[in-house]
């Protein structure tokens, strides 16, 4: 057994500031809000009971992990769900206390192990206390520098596009390439390590996935005709009037392909369905980003209907592990196909996982094996 574990800092803070009564009403949104992310990021596993406050400030759900159809192992799945939990109370706080101290609110999260059988409220309350002192605090002030910097990264699209190929296992030869955005080169978030999360914590996400997408747009008329090019799309894009420009300006013709990546809970597959036949009504090709880590299941990919179902690194890495591996990997390609979509190995680093790839099924592959991402002006210079 796992507990999911959050905890603020210095959680009386908010009692001297606010006073007692607004305090307790904060407490009990802070209550709903943990309670809230808990049910997304665990709604894939087997929640063991509700969440529960040890102390004012201390949280957390005891769970069981379930196996998923694409299995990523369960460090993996652990991380997943800890990564989500970190983003969604991030935004939970941001909401609960306004954005400057959500921003500013030091916090918590993470999943420690339990361990099995049945555990007293003493017992569970000890091994709860032990973890979350373990776990790194997530939040730190964000500097208004930081905000500064990406908000010119964003409003003069100062986004540098890597390109990356894709190869067909079938016929050996790039037939495409995926678009990935870095920051401008001699700025302090110029890696997408520092870039995305300077943006989570600045609630600027959206505002940063549609500078990258319009950006990466801006490659494809440069590309050979003959390959297609691949950008990420957050669902969360869907709705905004930036991704409705865009569609109206006849950015999502044929030779585009656009890859739902999604690190959170989707919460609404058929709104998600509905968003994503828009999008194919344009024109465009969609594929799944990173099924097996993370919160695309084997349903949520059938309720897209894509063209291409990436299977993430984590699996692909795996696949050298023995007979059993490969087995699930085939299981998984032949449903992928199965759908009407082509499968595509992502993360293949060696002609080793390429050979196994190719023998699994999979009928696209992508990693450090065929090539590194280089900026998009060196690539097409090389074509």
């Amino acid at each position: 057994m796992h507990a999911l574990i959050f905890e603020l800092r210095d959680a009386r803070k908010l009692e001297r500031i606010h006073g007692a009564a607004v305090s307790a009403v904060v407490r009990k949104d802070i209550d709903a809000g943990f309670a809230r992310v808990a049910r997304d990021v665990l709604q894939q596993h087997e929640p063991l009971s509700a969440p529960s406050s040890l102390r004012w400030g201390l949280w957390l759900v005891p769970f069981r992990l379930k196996r998923l159809e694409i299995a990523a192992d369960a460090a993996e799945q652990l991380a997943a769900i800890a990564d989500a939990g970190i983003e969604l109370t991030r935004r939970m706080l941001r909401g609960e206390l306004g954005a400057a101290a959500g921003i500013h609110c030091d916090f918590r999260l993470g999943v420690v192990p339990i361990g099995d059988g049945a555990l007293d409220a003493g017992s569970l309350r000890s091994r709860a206390a032990r973890g979350a002192a373990r776990l790194p605090w997530a939040s730190r002030p964000a500097p208004q520098a930081e905000r500064d910097e990406l908000l010119d990264i964003i409003l003069n699209r100062r986004i540098t596009v890597h390109l990356q190929p894709i190869v067909s296992l079938e016929q050996p030869g790039t037939v495409g390439y995926e678009a990935l955005a870095r920051g401008p080169v001699d700025s302090p978030l110029y890696g997408a390590d520092r870039l995305f999360p300077a943006a989570s914590r600045h609630g600027l996400t959206a505002e940063l996935d549609l500078a990258c997408l319009t950006s990466a747009l801006e490659v494809s008329p440069r590309l050979p005709a003959d390959r297609w090019l691949s950008v990420n799309l957050t669902p969360e894009l869907f709705d905004t009037a930036g991704l409705r420009r865009l569609q109206e300006a006849g950015s999502f013709s044929s030779g585009k392909v656009f890859e739902l990546t999604e690190h959170l809970p989707v919460r609404s597959p058929g709104r998600l369905a509905r968003n994503s036949a828009r999008l194919q009504a344009s024109g465009a090709r969609l594929a799944v980003d990173d099924a097996g880590c993370g919160f695309f299941n084997m349903d949520t990919v059938r309720a897209v209907s894509p063209a291409i179902v990436k299977v993430c690194i984590t699996v692909i890495r795996r696949m050298e592990r023995g007979p059993r591996v490969t087995a699930a990997l085939r299981r998984t390609v032949r449903a992928i196909r199965e759908m009407g979509a082509a499968a595509l190995a992502e993360g293949v680093e060696t002609a080793a996982q390429a050979e196994l790839a190719r023998d699994c099924g999979f009928s696209l592959a992508q990693g450090y094996h065929f090539g590194r991402p280089l900026p998009a002006t060196e690539t097409l210079s090389l074509n």
